[in-house]
C-alpha cells in the first residue's frame, strides 16, 4: 500500500502546492509535470524518470477534469495499480483537488479515469484574459504554452530567470505577446534563463534546453 507518512513524499507534495495554486498558474501540462514527478520520486523510487503514467482525458470543464492513469505494465515499470491510484489520490487531496469517480476507461483494460474537482483554484490571471493573440491565449489556457513570467522573474528587458525548466511546452511572454526563443542553463552555477531572442543557442556558457 501507499505510505502516507512518507515524510519525503509529503514534503514533495508541500512544495508542488506552493507552486500550483493562485496566482501562480502555470497550465494543466504543469500540474500533469509535478504530478508525474511525484509519482516517479515516490511511488516508484526512480526519481528522474520522465515516464508519464497520467494524462488529461479530454478537455477541463469549468471545475472538473478527468485524468487518465496508465496502469498497465506493473513488472516493468515497477507499478502496483492500487498504489499507483492510492498516491495519486494522496497527491490531489494535499493539492486541495477532490476526487469524484474512478472507473474503467471502456475498452482499455490498462487504462483507470478519476474524475476530479475544485480545480477552479488554477483559473488563468487575469493579465492572461487581455491577451490578443489567440493562439498564446488559447495554449495558455490548454497547457501547450507557459508564461515566463509566472515561472520567473524578469533579470534584463527580455530575459528571465525560471525557477525551474519544464519539457515540452512552449514558453512565452503573455504580458508583451512574446515568444520566447531560446533557453539556457548556465553550466558553472545552473541558473536558467530564458530570453526572446536566440542568445543561449551555440553558447559555450550555457546548455540549450530550448530553441525556436
Amino acid at each position: 500500500m501507499w505510505d502516507r507518512t512518507d515524510r519525503l513524499a509529503q514534503e514533495m507534495v508541500r512544495q508542488a502546492a506552493l507552486k500550483l495554486p493562485e496566482p501562480t498558474f502555470l497550465g494543466w501540462r504543469h500540474f500533469l509535470h509535478e504530478l508525474n514527478s511525484f509519482v516517479n520520486e515516490y511511488i516508484r523510487k526512480q526519481p528522474g524518470d520522465p515516464l508519464t503514467f497520467v494524462t488529461l482525458h479530454g478537455e477541463p470543464e469549468k471545475d472538473s477534469a478527468v485524468l487518465n492513469v496508465y496502469v498497465g505494465e506493473g513488472e516493468r515499470h515497477n507499478t502496483d495499480p492500487e498504489k499507483l491510484i492510492n498516491g495519486i489520490s494522496y497527491f490531489l487531496e494535499e493539492m486541495g483537488i477532490k476526487r469524484q469517480s474512478i472507473r474503467q476507461r471502456p475498452g482499455e483494460p490498462d487504462s483507470i479515469l478519476v474524475t476530479i474537482s475544485g480545480i477552479s483554484k488554477f483559473e488563468e490571471p487575469a493579465h492572461h484574459k487581455n491577451i490578443k493573440n489567440t493562439w498564446m491565449k488559447n495554449a495558455l489556457r490548454s497547457g501547450n504554452a507557459i508564461d515566463v513570467r509566472m515561472l520567473g522573474v524578469e533579470v534584463e528587458p527580455g530575459v528571465f530567470r525560471l525557477s525551474e525548466f519544464i519539457p515540452e511546452v512552449q514558453y512565452v511572454d503573455a504580458e508583451d505577446e512574446d515568444f520566447i526563443r531560446s533557453i539556457g542553463k548556465d553550466l558553472e552555477s545552473g541558473e536558467i534563463l530564458a530570453a526572446i531572442d536566440t542568445r543561449f543557442y551555440n553558447n559555450e556558457d550555457y546548455e540549450c534546453l530550448y530553441l525556436i
